[in-house]
């Protein structure tokens, strides 16, 4: 009897320890620059990670008739990868803060290049500018500020990709404009996000440069995967038809095995997808586009960028 109690007092010791590797740490304090929250799940749950605007299902069911315009082929792909020419813009403060060096740009452009690696787009750095404005740095989202920043700075067409280093004091780490704004707002298109995601910056664990990824991924037209959740009675979620529904945002890096929507009959069934780029998680953690939302970045460059 003494045997069998040792072994499970190990094999128990060794689930708990499993436990806590694998399930997120709600309780533990989570600090991200200026800002303080009871935890990480805290962070997530308030909207910061990613200030990107959803749309409205009218909005979406516009987009979804325009795309049914545009034929869902491997035609597009026949001229070769699509370069977008991209404006970088650096926006600093009087006392220097949100400097960035050409390798910190260099080194960003190569994560997004590496991110969009398999699709049928690629990135190439047209130029960079520097602005030193104290509002403009510290802008609040969809604010007078960011409107006159982006009026003044923005360059190129609807094809020109343009980027906004800002250090956001509600510590939202980034947004973004969807397609179809462009035409109505051309001037508010573009990605803005926070200085300190930028490869090696201070925002860890969000600080590899998958902040950017994210939000272009917006811009080229794709949703969260948990859009509408496990809401049966959602069209689609976010509309790739390869992407299992998911519940809410993950974070941290969850198992590969994590099933937030088990039983779903109207949406694709299968775990969450955990390592995409258009969920929540650690920069580490996320790693990689589907075939669907592949092909619905070509279609949506096809209907609202060329």
């Amino acid at each position: 009897f003494r045997t069998v109690f040792l072994l499970l007092a190990v094999a128990f010791a060794f689930a708990e320890q499993n436990i806590r590797t694998t399930v997120p740490h709600y309780g533990e304090k989570f600090v991200l620059g200026k800002h303080t929250y009871s935890s990480k799940h805290e962070f997530i749950l308030s909207g910061k990670r990613c200030g990107t605007k959803e749309l409205s299902e009218v909005e979406m069911d516009e987009i979804e008739y325009d795309l049914a315009s545009v034929p869902d082929s491997d035609e597009f792909a026949k001229g070769g990868k699509v370069r977008i020419p991209v404006y970088f813009h650096v926006i600093k403060n009087t006392n220097g803060d949100g400097d960035l060096s050409e390798t910190d740009i260099a080194n960003q452009i190569e994560v997004m290049n590496t991110a969009f690696k398999k699709t049928n787009f690629k990135f190439w750095l047209k130029d960079v500018d520097v602005t030193v404005n104290d509002d403009w740095f510290s802008l609040p989202i969809q604010s007078q500020e960011e409107k006159d920043m982006k009026s003044t700075l923005r360059r190129g067409g609807k094809k020109a990709l343009n980027i906004y280093t800002v250090e956001n004091d509600q510590g939202i780490l980034g947004w973004a404009t969807f397609p179809p704004a462009y035409k109505n707002k051309p001037d508010e298109d573009g990605v803005v996000i926070d200085v300190n995601t930028l490869p090696g910056g201070n925002f860890a664990p969000y600080n590899e440069g998958i902040t950017l990824v994210h939000e272009v991924g917006h811009w080229m037209g794709l949703y969260h995967t948990f859009q509408n959740g496990c809401n049966k009675a959602a069209r689609k979620g976010d509309k790739v038809g390869d992407t299992p529904a998911v519940a809410s945002p993950n974070f941290g890096c969850p198992p590969d095995d994590t099933d937030s929507c088990p039983g779903n009959k109207r949406q694709l069934k299968g775990n969450d997808l955990v390592h995409n780029y258009m969920d929540y998680g650690d920069d580490s953690c996320l790693t990689s586009f589907t075939y669907g939302q592949n092909k619905r970045m070509d279609r949506m460059w096809q209907k609202y960028r060329m």
